[in-house]
């Protein structure tokens, strides 16, 4: 898969680290550093938009959610904006690759986290299967329909793994997919409740932001 697309970064000083906001896999990679993967939700796929608007949902804040995950996040955040009817398949092997890079380099598996949004957890889920013996980190955003992520296999997250949905969100809890994740170190869920549906995670709400942001610092460790 082919997706070039340049790589911008902030560069910052947090803890004596210097950690980048990417918009593609960086060409360097420090091992004593953490990183994390954000996959965007579908409206975002191919659109020239950073910020598309949906009918139902309003805007999706691309650029704001990215900002608000990295402040202060002390953390690599790596968001790629992906190519229109991205085969989720070849995505989450891309990720994968990615993933197995950072461990070759020598970054902690305890560093590193993949965080995929609606149609973004797919990829990510998937991506989590195939590296469940690695101890990284997974969040899925709005991610279960029925309690689980339908696969003609079922999937089985391994590492630390975090779930979270919107109460008023057809996309509800993920209780079927942690039962069948027997390789998982811990699973933890919450929801929040602002009656914005799947649109509460189209903008960076300090209601899962907050949250999500506290629970990469309890697994990321700089030790």
């Amino acid at each position: 898969m082919r997706m070039l697309i340049a790589s911008i970064s902030l560069l910052f000083s947090v803890n004596s680290l210097s950690i980048e906001l990417y918009t593609d896999f960086p060409e360097t990679i420090n091992a004593d550093e953490s990183y994390v993967f954000y996959s965007h939700g579908k409206i975002l796929e191919g659109s020239k938009n950073n910020k598309p608007k949906h009918e139902s949902y309003g805007i999706y804040a691309f650029p704001e959610i990215k900002k608000a995950l990295f402040s202060e996040g002390d953390f690599n955040l790596i968001a790629h904006h992906r190519a229109v009817k991205t085969d989720i398949y070849a995505y989450a092997d891309v990720l994968v690759g990615q993933v197995e890079k950072l461990l070759d380099a020598g970054v902690k598996h305890s560093n590193i986290t993949i965080i995929g949004f609606s149609n973004g957890s797919y990829p990510t889920a998937l991506a989590s299967d195939k590296l469940s013996s690695k101890g990284i980190n997974t969040v899925l955003l709005a991610s279960c329909l029925n309690e689980n992520i339908a696969f003609e296999k079922q999937i089985n997250l391994g590492g630390n793994v975090l779930t979270v949905y919107e109460t008023t969100d057809v996309m509800g809890s993920c209780g079927k997919l942690k039962h069948h994740s027997s390789n998982a170190i811990s699973f933890q869920e919450f929801s929040i409740s602002t009656g914005l549906r799947h649109g509460a995670f189209f903008q960076p709400l300090a209601d899962w932001v907050n949250p999500l942001k506290r629970w990469i610092a309890e697994k990321h460790s700089h030790k």
